[in-house]
């Protein structure tokens, strides 16, 4: 845009050799990056690829900054104002576009304001002088903004890794958590299912040990406290056994005796009339 509004105040010879310049580095950033795209996925040694970058935008401010003389529209305010505002406006967007590095802006800007700063103050007048002077207010505004945009962006970056080595921390630490929680229901389950058999046992099962003092005759039973209680009475306090009662069949033929002889009579008691 610049060389076709002065394309009739300006020698082509100045045009095509500024064209031709800027070309040059446009071609050279294509090269470069499709060089680096074959190696950014791999280990790569960064400090030369940084060196290129800052060494490339230099020459592309020196360029853009010779426009001021190759094809600057001397005697024609409008137009120089328009190249300054492009100028401007062009290291205003290195502020972003190459606030990756810290002093890439640096590089394409300084050389860039410097060289329109120059030239305006050539031009001479108090629209010269008063152009170079705020050209190099604006570029110290810009290079200063670039700094704080750079830091911004890297501590953002630094933030990003200390969240990302966070989160793993949080997720190592939740599956140490999962797998202990897990642990510790397996165990409570076994307790609880331990502990339901115990009081089955319980339940089911009260023992009888030691020896136990018995009367040979009566066949009570004597208790810690001392006391004398029938067979039946002391197991079932002592167990879960239950009685019912009744007669062996030894014992039931011999009642039957008992109560037949009881019922016979007595023959020898009778007296006779």
């Amino acid at each position: 845009m610049l060389a076709f509004v002065v394309r009739d105040s300006v020698p082509h010879a100045n045009i095509y050799r500024w064209i031709a310049l800027v070309s040059a580095v446009a071609a050279s950033r294509v090269i470069l990056y499709y060089r680096f795209a074959r190696v950014r996925e791999g280990a790569f040694a960064g400090e030369p690829w940084k060196n290129s970058y800052l060494l490339l935008a230099l020459v592309s401010g020196i360029v853009w900054g010779l426009s001021a003389f190759l094809i600057f529209p001397a005697g024609n305010p409008a137009l120089i104002s328009l190249f300054v505002l492009v100028m401007a406006s062009l290291a205003a967007s290195t502020t972003v576009s190459h606030a990756a590095l810290r002093l890439s802006p640096t590089a394409w800007a300084g050389p860039a304001l410097l060289l329109y700063a120059v030239r305006c103050s050539v031009e001479g007048g108090i629209y010269g002088y008063s152009a170079g002077f705020l050209i190099v207010l604006y570029m110290i505004t810009v290079l200063a903004y670039s700094f704080k945009h750079h830091r911004t962006i890297l501590l953002s970056i630094l933030l990003r890794f200390e969240n990302l080595e966070l989160l793993e921390e949080v997720r190592r630490t939740n599956e140490r958590l999962r797998q202990d929680i897990a642990k510790r229901e397996q165990a409570e389950r076994e307790r609880d299912d331990l502990i339901a058999d115990l009081r089955r046992a319980a339940a089911e099962i009260r023992n009888l040990h030691g020896i136990l003092p018995i009367c040979s005759s009566c066949k009570k039973i004597r208790d810690d406290l001392g006391a004398w209680k029938p067979l039946e009475t002391y197991f079932s306090e002592h167990s879960e056994a239950q009685f019912s009662h009744g007669l062996c069949p030894e014992c039931g033929s011999r009642a039957l005796d008992e109560m037949r002889k009881a019922k016979k009579p007595n023959t020898g008691d009778r007296t006779t009339p």
